[in-house]
């Protein structure tokens, strides 16, 4: 009976493969092979008769992902989408994503965030979620452009600056540093960290959010500025003005720990600025960089 089970689930494995790369004529005859049916002809048998003629859950799941890539199949077949297509397509990934693997799950992810882009109703939340998904489920340091494609797509979404912020520095933390595409991630992570330091001050500055908030934005905005496309001497001043804003504000509210820490900070950086003073002596690069 294990050996029996191990057999099964390895054709299911390749009955996947076999559905990612659009090959279902070999995949229904394994399915038909893995359920031990007698059937002359698989291709020429309906899913729903294999599934009437079997109770064996594995089975129907085959025939679930041998489902959702034909869809997938069917529907990118036209130059054009319908949406109608796209839409029961996305059903299909979904219902399917749990029987799959991390790369397996990329390529559904991938394909789902294809069906988005042709319906009208999708919520850029979903389109976001899609993304990320396909970004997390890269292997680290891929020279794949999909992550930039991600990137590029995420940029366009009508969401929040942080989530634009968050996810474009995933992807870029996920590339391979020598990738022709790091220096587009960078200067893209380079303005999402800027709309994104915007917002957190603005956070900072608004009495009407409470004291904690308000101090978790300033210490979040002093991280995302080493995102800045800028030299380290202007990355040190905004860091400066944001901790000495937030310095003033926990003297309001009397939190020693917080000044103390605060306080550790501005002179980590203030140092900072007087050791890049001392070097702007040297060659023109250093100077151009260090400025």
């Amino acid at each position: 009976m294990a050996n029996q089970r191990s057999s099964k689930h390895q054709i299911f494995s390749k009955v996947k493969q076999l559905c990612l790369q659009g090959n279902f004529r070999e995949s229904r005859y394994l399915i038909c092979q893995a359920s031990g049916l007698n059937i002359a002809e698989p291709m020429k048998i309906a899913r729903s008769q294999i599934r009437q003629m079997t109770k064996d859950q594995t089975i129907h799941q085959m025939l679930d992902v041998e489902q959702a890539f034909v869809a997938v199949a069917k529907t990118f077949k036209q130059e054009t989408p319908e949406e109608h297509h796209a839409t029961v397509t996305a059903q299909e990934l979904k219902k399917v994503l749990p029987l799959l693997t991390r790369p397996e799950k990329r390529t559904a992810y991938y394909w789902l965030n294809n069906c988005y882009s042709y319906m009208s109703d999708v919520a850029p939340e979903e389109r976001l979620e899609a993304l990320q998904n396909i970004i997390a489920l890269s292997p680290d340091k891929t020279q794949d452009d999909l992550i930039y494609s991600c990137a590029n797509q995420v940029i366009d979404l009508n969401i929040t600056a942080a989530d634009k912020y968050h996810t474009i520095k995933k992807a870029y933390q996920k590339t391979d540093k020598k990738s022709h595409t790091i220096p587009h991630l960078k200067d893209m992570l380079g303005k999402s960290a800027q709309k994104y330091f915007q917002t957190l001050q603005k956070r900072l500055d608004n009495p009407q959010l409470d004291y904690e908030q308000r101090q978790q934005a300033a210490l979040e905005a002093v991280h995302v500025a080493n995102d800045f496309k800028a030299s380290v001497s202007r990355k040190c001043y905004l860091k400066i003005d944001t901790l000495k804003k937030l310095h003033h504000l926990q003297i309001q509210h009397q939190d020693k720990e917080g000044i103390h820490h605060t306080t550790t900070l501005l002179c980590k950086y203030s140092q900072q600025i007087e050791n890049i003073k001392s070097l702007l002596g040297t060659n023109q690069a250093q100077k151009d960089w260090y400025r």
